[in-house]
């Protein structure tokens, strides 16, 4: 990249065409370009620490790794993104050599039973076929595993598989395989037309490798080819096809009993891994199809922002589109698998014979980036075929065993991914880490000179000393446990011991929890006049002097925007109050709520403390791409809620507190709610779309916001403790 700019003459001073900007834009190009490969190179490194193997990073013409080179166009301009889909794939344990063995046995298993049967079987079109269809099922699972890590750079993959796919959308009811590539790419793109009696299938199947391990992309695809023959004898024979059940996984009793009913509908032949059983079983299916039987493996409100255009750079785009089937979070389905048709393994392998001519070519926008190492091409691996042994056995005629089996698949990655988020936070500098996917930049300042005891008054130190009472009172209660070792012995206990001889703690002690630790994310837009920072500031001392407990951890963080893409981040010192002078109190800036509570969940989620969120704002968040494009109000409500959401399923309780005026200003485009003379630039509706149900979130008057917010932070402390 550098060369052909210094070709185009970046330092010709006689190029008439050239200006100053020009010029510096050149070479903001190159800088980046470089900063872009260090960075690249830096992550590589991390991840051959994570992955416990040797990696390297090389130019090339195209993309593909083998587990432990990583070839990547260095002048492509998501370079990025593209070495960390690799490392995604490292990660997750991609193999390639166990994909290969897999459509192999899988395709010579088919063929040899059609011969059986007088069909003959177009064996090299359904091995390229499989092989795409897992290399489709494969990529909808590393990313949804990568998403874990980096929801961010998840994003970002998603947009690019959206501009992949794009080319396709015109021909995608032309043939199977098209289309399932544009279902994974981009579902809200496709266009209804003839194909889409398989969509159920084909958006089943993507849910089912979510977050799980390898073998389950391999055994799924066999259950959807399985499912797709089975359409095709249900259009052959008139019959209705199943319904799959609706969002919330509350069927009917027919859609909860279907599993149960897939082994005796599938046919005496049981589960197989041959042309009748990769079908669906059959009841004439041969005798060499008993070597593949079953070895016994074991609400959300719709998001108000789904029909506008979402930007995939700033948050997650997938989570915008409340139907979006493919979103693990928001779609709470339960498992489907619908019986199949009772027919003859004749018939079942004729409707597998013009299944193949469905298919259609492997569209060339997707490939399989997981190669086979060229040293280790032509060795043969126990493992992958082990692997794909066991993938060949899976019982997709049987319900209950095949989602257990997807379940297994599962804790591995589940494993994988807590081990990897460890060991990326300790290599990671802190501040590097927050910064990761925070979907704007962030600036860091750490405020230190505020007063180590502010003055209070007589109100305050009173509720100070309501409070730090009513935690003693409750800790009081908390039982004693015997220890090891100690200074007090427990007389009932040492007796206990000497007469069983067994041995036991005698010694008294208090057990202790894992700690409380909770953070307070201050709005310090322009909006947050005098008054209510004033307010704000009042209530943190009173929860700092309160909550000065060995096990407590309170912070509070300030947050605004003054550039757009931005985010500044006041930390202040938790030794000190929090007082900030009468210049720094509302300067100015926008809202990134959504940004300021990704990173305050971040920065709660490092332990195993109880953990507590407390977001304290007075209308919609607002902010500003660095280009300058802004986001619709509810976008960027979408983006509040996805992050709300995120922190709840990782253990961290999210409560919304909206400060109201008593004055009749309010935002140019929102509608007011007024109680008792207080207008709220938000209203209980869009308050429960960003913050759940009503006993999460709340609205306060300004002169009553440090009664009421402390009231909140005290009820979550005692329960706290009353749980310990």
């Amino acid at each position: 990249m550098s060369d052909d700019l210094d070709d185009d003459g970046l330092e010709d001073e006689d190029d008439d065409f050239e200006t100053e900007d020009d010029e510096l834009l050149q070479l903001e190009a190159i800088a980046r370009f470089h900063n872009v490969k260090s960075v690249a190179y830096k992550t590589v490194d991390i991840f051959a620490g994570i992955c416990r193997k040797r990696l390297w990073l090389k130019n090339g013409s195209s993309v593909h790794t083998d587990g432990h080179e990583i070839v990547v166009p260095f002048q492509h301009p998501e370079l990025y993104r593209l070495v960390e889909r690799q490392l995604a794939h490292i990660l997750f344990r991609s193999d390639a050599k166990a994909k290969k063995a897999f459509v192999n046995d899988y395709s010579d298993k088919v063929a040899a039973v059609a011969r059986k049967m007088g069909v003959t079987l177009d064996g090299a079109g359904l091995k390229e076929s499989l092989d795409h269809i897992i290399t489709v099922l494969e990529k909808r699972r590393v990313v949804s595993l990568w998403r874990l890590l980096y929801p961010g750079s998840y994003a970002l993959m998603r947009d690019m598989d959206r501009e992949a796919v794009e080319p396709l959308m015109s021909v995608a009811h032309g043939a199977l395989l098209p289309y399932i590539t544009c279902l994974e790419g981009d579902p809200e793109g496709v266009r209804p037309g003839e194909l889409d009696r398989f969509r159920p299938y084909i958006e089943e199947a993507l849910r089912k490798v979510n977050r799980r391990g390898f073998s389950a992309t391999l055994s799924v695809s066999k259950w959807l080819v399985m499912q797709l023959v089975n359409q095709i004898l249900r259009d052959l024979e008139g019959i209705d096809p199943p319904q799959p059940p609706p969002m919330g996984g509350m069927g009917d009793s027919s859609d909860s009993d279907q599993g149960d009913q897939d082994q005796a509908s599938g046919g005496a032949g049981g589960d197989s891994g041959d042309g009748a059983g990769a079908a669906g079983g059959s009841q004439d299916a041969p005798d060499e199809e008993e070597d593949d039987n079953p070895d016994g493996g074991g609400n959300e409100p719709q998001d108000p922002s789904e029909d506008e255009e979402s930007d995939d750079s700033e948050g997650d785009s997938d989570q915008q589109q409340g139907d979006n089937p493919w979103d693990e979070e928001e779609d709470d389905r339960e498992p489907w698998n619908p019986p199949s048709p009772q027919v003859s393994g004749e018939d079942r392998t004729k409707a597998l014979q013009q299944l193949i001519s469905q298919f259609g070519d492997a569209p060339k926008q997707v490939k399989d980036p997981v190669k086979e190492s060229k040293y280790t091409k032509s060795r043969h691996s126990p493992k992958a075929q082990a692997v794909a042994t066991q993938a060949l056995k899976a019982p997709v005629n049987n319900a209950d065993s095949f989602e257990q089996s997807l379940e297994d698949s599962a804790k591995e990655m589940d494993e994988l991914v807590d081990r990897a988020q460890q060991e990326m936070r300790q290599k990671l500098h802190h501040d590097e880490w927050l910064q990761k996917d925070a979907m704007a930049k962030v600036t860091f300042v750490d405020k230190t000179d505020g007063p180590a005891r502010a003055d209070m008054s007589f109100e305050d130190r009173a509720t100070v000393e309501r409070l730090r009472a009513m935690f003693h009172r409750v800790m009081g209660k908390r039982k004693s446990v015997l220890e090891e070792y100690g200074t007090e012995i427990d007389v009932q206990a040492r007796i206990e011991q000497m007469t069983t001889g067994i041995p036991m703690p005698v010694f008294k002690g208090e057990g202790r929890g894992q700690g409380f630790k909770a953070m307070i994310l201050v709005d310090r837009s322009g909006s947050m006049g005098s008054t209510k920072t004033e307010q704000c500031e009042r209530a943190c001392r009173i929860i700092n002097r309160a909550l000065r407990f060995p096990f407590v951890e309170v912070s509070v963080w300030g947050f605004t925007a003054k550039e757009a893409g931005e985010i500044t981040l006041t930390r202040h010192d938790p030794k000190r109050d929090i007082e900030l002078k009468v210049g720094e109190r509302g300067t100015g800036g926008m809202t990134p709520l959504h940004v300021a509570c990704r990173l305050g969940a971040k920065e709660l989620d490092r332990g195993t403390e109880c953990k507590q969120l407390f977001v304290l704002t007075d209308g919609f968040p607002i902010h500003v791409r660095r280009d300058g494009r802004e986001f619709s109000t509810k976008q960027l409500m979408g983006f509040v809620r996805d992050e709300v959401r995120r922190a709840r399923l990782r253990g961290v309780n999210v409560t919304g507190v909206f400060i109201g005026t008593r004055t009749k200003s309010h935002w140019r485009w929102a509608k007011t709610s007024t109680v008792d003379g207080v207008h709220y630039d938000v209203g209980p509706k869009q308050l429960a779309f960003m913050f759940g149900p009503k006993r999460c979130w709340s609205l306060m008057d300004p002169n009553r916001i440090g009664h009421d917010l402390v009231h909140l932070v005290s009820t979550s402390f005692i329960d706290f403790l009353r749980r310990r």
